[in-house]
């Protein structure tokens, strides 16, 4: 027994010096970076969305940084512009051509003297015919060979002077670069849809008279 105890009384003191011995030096602190937020807006007195047939309609926007400790500035934006398309599958099922990915394809760019300071609004406008020509050479499989977009006989409404039909849907994302050499290109879920005064894209349909079934 006094053997017993004789052990248990070494390891405690074993463990007494390797804890009165740790070097505080290894606790890692977390350096929290400056961040930067973005918010875009519909301008007033523009449609909320497009209307099929209708090229004169366009999406109008502001567009700002924000940067809410003032430790950082934005020197360039990328604007992306996504185009998703519904149709019904070779299997009869409702599915979803994805045109431009998931980030889309590079619509517009803006530095130096274009872009504004900490929360000052950039106005830019989207029309249908800038979306047209991003994605005129797009080819899609939606019935098992390849065929263009913009000539789908599943669809024979679209056309280059009509290119948006209803259910359509576009989105403009974008990424920032940073004066301290950081690029930007998604943010938490909580920035993008809960934070006041912040997100991460904007999006809008297009209206009007329903398609053809477009049926494989």
């Amino acid at each position: 027994m006094k053997k017993l105890t004789k052990i248990i009384l070494i390891c405690a003191g074993m463990l007494t010096g390797f804890i009165s011995c740790k070097d505080d030096s290894l606790v890692v602190i977390p350096e929290w970076e400056t961040g930067v937020n973005t918010y875009a807006t519909l301008q007033a007195g523009t449609p909320t969305g497009w209307t099929a047939g209708d090229v004169t309609k366009t999406m109008n926007l502001n567009w700002k940084w924000i940067s809410i400790d003032q430790l950082n500035t934005v020197t360039k934006v990328e604007f992306f512009v996504l185009f998703n398309e519904s149709y019904t599958d070779i299997d009869a099922n409702p599915a979803l051509a994805r045109h431009g990915g998931s980030t889309g394809k590079l619509w517009k760019t803006v530095e130096g003297a274009g872009l504004k300071a900490n929360r000052e609004n950039i106005s830019f406008t989207v029309t249908q015919d800038d979306v047209y020509q991003l994605y005129k050479a797009n080819k899609y499989n939606y019935c098992g060979t390849s065929v263009d977009v913009f000539a789908n006989t599943l669809k024979p409404q679209r056309t280059p002077a009509a290119p948006f039909l209803k259910g359509d849907a576009l989105t403009v994302k974008w990424t920032i670069y940073l004066a301290d050499g950081r690029k930007i290109d998604s943010w938490s879920p909580s920035v993008c849809n809960e934070f006041p005064g912040s997100n991460c894209q904007y999006a809008w349909g297009v209206s009007g008279t329903t398609p053809l079934p477009g049926k494989c």
